[in-house]
C-alpha cells in the first residue's frame, strides 16, 4: 500500500469525467495514510473521482484552507481524534474560517454522546469506519444539503438586498410616500411626504389620520373616492389640495394603491407637490392673452417694422424681459437689421446696425446656425469688449440690461430672424417664459413670412403685369426703334438700371442701336464693339446664358479685367463711372444670337440670379420682337406678318392665362389674410406656383420636382413626389397607398425609395404601362414592404438581360439590409415588384 505524508496532494484525476466519475474535492482530516487511502478507494467505488489534501494539525488545515480560496474544496472528511488534533477543533476552525463546507466524522470508535455533540455543533453525519459502505451515501447526502443551505442563504441574500434596496427607494425618491392602513391611519411616511407638509420626520406623522389632518375639507368627498377605488383593488389618481402643518393649503397630484406592509393589507399614496405647475398654468393664461393680442396685430396689411414693434411690446408686457428686439435676416445677402424694438434707447438699432456692417459678429447668428434658442449671460460685457460695436458703447449706461435669450424665427426649416429678449443682470428666463418666447416666435416666423409671400405675389404679379404688357407692345411694334426703345423702357419696371443699351450682330461685333443712360445718346448710338476686344465675354454670352460682372471697376475676377481691358480703364472712370454692375443677356433668335442686352447699375454687386432671369425673360420677347421687325422692315410679306402675329398671340396667350388666374388666387388670397389667415396659405401657394409656370412657358423650360431629402422630408413624401413626377413626365396614373411616416432606420428609407424609383422607370421605359401603383406596408414583424405593380407588356424574370442592371440592383439593395425582392411577371400580363426589409435588425448603408 502507498504511503503519503501529511500536506500532501493528490492532483485531481483529469480522466474522472471520461470515467464517468464525479470530480470531489476532498480535505482529509486523518493521521493515518492508510486510512486516508482506504476513505478515497471507497470514494471511488461509489462513483467519485476524488482529489484531495491530507491534515493532521490545525496549522497544515490553516494553510490547506488558505489555499482552497480559488478551489475550495467540497467536503472535509475527519477523524473523530487525532493526537494533536481532532474533528472538533477541525470543525470549529472550519466555521470560524467562513466555510459552510459540509463536514462529515469517520471515526473507528465514537460514542453516542460524541456523536451528538458533533451533530450540535455542525457536522453533517458520523460514519464508523467499519461500516465505509455508508459513506458514500453520506457525502451524496452532505453536498446536497451544502447545496440547500447555499441557495437559501444566496435567497435571504437577495431578500435582504431587496428590502434594503426598496427601502432606500422609499426613503431618497423626492415625490412623497405614505401607508396608510385601510381605515386611514399612517403607519410610514418617507422624508419628501414629511418635508412636504412641515413635519420634521416619520415620527410626526406616525398615527395621524390622513383625512383629517392632510386633506382640506374641500376634498373630503375626492378623498373617500380615494379609498373605495384602493379597497376594490384599482389604481386611483387625482389632484387635490391639501394642508401643511401650519395650516396653509397647497395643491398636490395623489396615485393610490394596495400595498401588503408586513403581512397586511395597506394603502401605498405617491403624493407630488404641483404648486410650480399651477403657478405655471395661471402665468400660462396670462401669455396667452398677449399671444392672442399679437396674433391680431400680425396682419399683412401693414408695414412689417410696425407689425414687429408690437410683437416687441407685448414680449415686454407679458414677461421679466426688460427690452426686446426683432432680428430679420435679409433673403439672399443674409444681413441683419433690427426691425422691431421695445424699451432699448432711441438710435441704439442703428448704431448696433453700423456695427454688424463693419463685421461684429451678433449673438444671434449661433441661434440662426442650430435654429435652437441662445442664452448669452454676459452679453452687455462681449458688447463693450469688442472694438468692433464702438458705435453701440455710448447707450452701455442707458441699457438696464446684461443678459440675452434669442429664439430663433424658423419657418418650414429656414432662418428668418430672431425675437431678442433683454434680461437684467443675475435674471433669466425660466422654462415656462421660454416656451412663451418660442410661441411668440413661432408666429412672428409664420408673419413674417406671409408677409414675404404676400410681397413676393405683389412683386411677381407687377412683373408677370409688365412681360404681359411687354409682350402685347412688342407684338405690336412693327418698326425697330421705337421697338427698341419700348424693351429698354419696359425692363426698368422689373430691373432697374442705371444704363442700358441694345447693341446688334453686325459683321465681327457689335453695334449699338439704342440707350437708355446718363451719356448723351447721340454720343454712344452707333458705337461700334468688336468682338476681339472682348472675346472672352462674347463667349460666355454666345453659350446662350446671361452674364453678371459684379465690380466692373474694381472686380479683380476674369470679366471684370477683361471688361475694363476692352472699354479702357481711364475712358471708364471719367465717362462710365456710373458703370458698377453688369448684367448682359444674349438676344437669341432661332438658336443664334442677334445681340446683347447690356444692363448697367452703379452699385457694384447689385445684380442677382433673379434679374437675370427676369431680364432674360424679356430679351426673348425682344429677340422674337426684332426678328419679327427685321422681317417686316426687309419683307414686309403676309407670310412674315402672319408669323410675328401667331408668336405674339402664342406669348400673349400663355401669359394673359397665367396672369389671369394669377389675379384671381391674390384677391382669394388677399381676402382670407383678412378673414382667416391660416386658409390664405392654399391660395398663395397657387398664386406662386402659377407665376413660375408663366415665367417656365415664356422660357420654355421644363420643371421637374425631385424628392427633398429623406431625412428632413420622410420616405413617403419622397414616394409622393416621385409618383407625381411620373405622372407629370409621362402621362400615365399611378396609384398611392402610403401609410403614416413608418419609423424606420434611414438606409432602409433609401432602401426602398431606390428601389420604388428603379420599378417605376423600369414600368414607363421598358414595360410602356399605362397604368401603375405603389403601395408602401409596414407588417406584424416591424418590417416595411413595398409593392409596384404595373399593367405593361410585362417580361420573363427568370430571363437574363445583358446591359440591363435594375433588377440585380433591386435584389442586391434588398439583400444587404436582410430583406428580400420578388418579381411576378409574364408577357402580357404587366409586373408585380414586391420588396420586404425587416427594420429590427442593425441596418448598414443602404448604398
Amino acid at each position: 500500500m502507498r504511503t503519503e505524508r501529511a500536506g500532501s496532494r493528490r492532483r485531481p484525476d483529469a480522466n474522472a469525467g471520461a470515467r464517468g466519475l464525479a470530480a470531489l474535492r476532498v480535505l482529509v482530516v486523518e493521521d493515518s495514510e492508510d486510512d486516508a487511502l482506504l476513505l478515497l478507494r471507497e470514494l471511488e467505488r461509489g462513483g467519485f473521482g476524488p482529489s484531495h489534501e491530507r491534515v493532521d494539525t490545525a496549522e497544515g488545515m490553516e494553510k490547506a484552507l488558505d489555499g482552497a480560496r480559488d478551489e475550495p474544496f467540497d467536503i472535509v472528511v475527519s477523524d473523530h481524534c487525532l493526537p494533536r488534533f481532532g474533528a472538533p477543533e477541525a470543525l470549529e476552525l472550519l466555521r470560524r474560517r467562513g466555510f459552510g463546507t459540509p463536514f462529515v466524522v469517520v471515526s473507528g470508535k465514537i460514542g453516542e454522546e460524541a456523536t451528538v455533540e458533533m451533530l450540535k455543533a455542525g457536522a453533517d453525519d458520523c460514519v464508523m469506519k467499519e461500516n465505509l459502505a455508508r459513506l458514500c451515501h453520506t457525502v451524496e447526502r452532505s453536498l446536497r444539503e451544502a447545496e440547500v443551505r447555499r441557495e437559501r442563504l444566496r435567497a435571504e441574500e437577495l431578500l435582504r438586498e431587496e428590502q434594503e434596496h426598496y427601502r432606500g427607494i422609499f426613503e431618497a425618491t423626492g415625490d412623497g410616500l405614505v401607508i396608510t392602513d385601510m381605515k386611514g391611519v399612517l403607519v410610514d411616511a418617507n422624508p419628501a411626504f414629511c418635508r412636504m407638509h412641515g413635519y420634521a420626520s416619520r415620527e410626526d406623522v406616525r398615527g395621524l389620520h390622513a383625512k383629517e389632518v392632510f386633506v382640506h375639507p374641500h376634498h373630503y368627498v375626492r378623498y373617500e373616492e380615494y379609498i373605495a377605488a384602493i379597497k376594490a383593488g384599482e389604481r386611483f389618481r387625482t389632484q387635490a389640495m391639501v394642508v401643511r402643518r401650519d395650516g396653509t393649503p397647497f395643491p398636490v397630484e395623489v396615485e393610490g394603491s394596495i400595498l401588503s406592509y408586513k403581512g397586511e393589507p395597506h394603502m401605498l399614496g405617491v403624493v407630488r407637490d404641483v404648486t410650480d405647475r399651477a403657478r405655471a398654468f395661471e402665468l400660462l393664461e396670462q401669455r396667452l392673452g398677449a399671444l392672442v393680442r399679437i396674433s391680431a396685430s400680425l396682419t399683412v396689411d401693414r408695414p412689417m417694422e410696425d407689425t414687429l414693434s408690437v410683437l416687441a411690446a407685448g414680449v415686454v408686457e407679458a414677461s421679466t424681459a426688460r427690452a426686446c428686439s426683432v432680428v430679420l435676416m435679409e433673403e439672399g445677402t443674409h444681413a441683419l437689421r433690427m426691425a422691431g424694438l421695445r424699451g432699448l434707447p432711441e438710435g441704439y438699432a442703428e448704431a448696433v446696425e453700423t456695427s454688424w456692417q463693419a463685421g461684429a459678429r451678433s449673438s444671434a447668428v449661433r441661434a440662426f446656425d442650430s435654429q435652437r434658442p441662445v442664452f448669452v449671460r454676459d452679453a452687455r460685457r462681449r458688447l463693450l469688449s469688442d472694438p468692433l460695436y464702438a458705435p453701440a458703447r455710448r447707450f452701455a449706461d442707458e441699457v438696464p440690461w446684461e443678459a440675452l435669450f434669442i429664439a430663433p424665427l424658423v419657418h418650414r426649416g429656414r432662418s428668418l430672424g430672431a425675437v431678442s429678449a433683454y434680461y437684467a443682470p443675475d435674471e433669466e428666463p425660466g422654462e415656462d417664459e421660454i416656451s412663451f418666447l418660442q410661441a411668440v416666435a413661432d408666429q412672428a416666423a409664420v408673419a413674417i413670412e406671409n408677409a414675404r409671400l404676400y410681397g413676393s405675389v405683389r412683386e411677381r404679379t407687377r412683373e408677370l403685369a409688365t412681360l404681359l404688357e411687354v409682350s402685347n407692345n412688342v407684338a405690336s411694334a412693327l418698326e425697330l426703334e421705337p421697338l427698341l426703345g419700348l424693351i429698354l423702357d419696359q425692363l426698368k419696371t422689373v430691373v432697374d438700371y442705371a444704363d442700358c443699351s441694345v447693341l446688334m450682330v453686325e459683321g465681327e461685333g457689335l453695334v449699338m442701336l439704342e440707350n437708355r443712360g446718363p451719356v448723351s445718346r447721340d454720343r454712344v448710338l452707333g458705337a461700334r464693339f468688336p468682338f476681339e476686344r472682348a472675346r472672352e465675354i462674347w463667349e460666355e454670352l454666345s453659350g446662350g446664358g446671361p452674364v453678371i460682372i459684379e465690380d466692373v471697376l474694381f472686380g479683380e475676377d476674369r470679366l471684370a479685367r477683361v471688361y475694363r481691358e476692352a472699354i479702357g480703364e481711364r475712358r471708364l472712370r471719367e465717362a462710365f463711372a456710373h458703370v458698377r454692375s453688369w448684367l448682359g443677356v444674349p438676344l437669341t433668335l432661332g438658336g443664334q444670337v442677334i445681340g446683347i442686352l447690356a444692363v448697367v447699375h452703379d452699385e457694384p454687386g447689385h445684380y442677382t440670379p433673379r434679374h437675370a432671369e427676369l431680364a432674360e425673360t424679356i430679351a426673348n420677347q425682344a429677340a422674337v420682337a426684332i426678328g419679327n421687325a427685321r422681317l417686316y422692315e426687309k419683307a414686309q410679306s403676309a407670310a412674315v406678318l402672319e408669323e410675328r402675329q401667331r408668336l405674339a398671340r402664342e406669348l400673349h396667350d400663355s401669359v394673359s392665362q397665367a396672369l389671369y388666374g394669377i389675379a384671381l388666387g391674390a384677391k382669394t388670397a388677399r381676402t382670407l389674410i383678412d378673414r382667416d389667415p391660416p386658409r390664405a396659405a392654399d391660395p398663395t401657394d397657387y398664386v406662386l406656383s402659377l407665376a413660375e409656370a408663366g415665367l417656365a412657358e415664356m422660357r420654355a423650360l421644363i420643371f421637374e420636382l425631385r424628392p427633398e431629402s429623406l431625412a428632413t422630408e420622410g420616405l413617403v413624401a419622397a414616394l409622393g413626389k416621385q409618383a407625381a413626377a411620373v405622372e407629370a413626365r409621362h402621362g400615365i396614373g399611378v396609384r398611392k397607398e402610403f401609410p403614416e411616416e413608418p419609423d424606420v432606420p434611414l438606409p432602409v428609407k433609401e432602401a426602398i425609395y431606390r428601389v420604388a424609383q428603379e420599378a417605376l422607370h423600369n414600368a414607363v421605359k421598358h414595360a410602356r404601362a399605362v397604368s401603375t401603383g405603389v403601395t408602401l406596408a409596414l407588417d406584424a414583424d416591424g418590417g416595411i414592404e413595398l409593392e409596384v405593380v404595373d399593367d405593361g407588356g410585362g417580361f420573363d424574370p427568370e430571363r437574363d438581360f445583358p446591359g440591363h442592371l435594375g433588377l440585380k440592383s433591386m435584389r442586391e439593395r434588398t439583400a444587404r439590409l436582410g430583406g428580400t425582392l420578388e418579381v411576378e411577371s409574364g408577357p402580357g400580363r404587366g409586373t408585380r415588384v414586391r420588396a420586404r426589409i425587416p427594420a429590427t435588425r442593425e441596418t448598414p448603408t443602404a448604398e
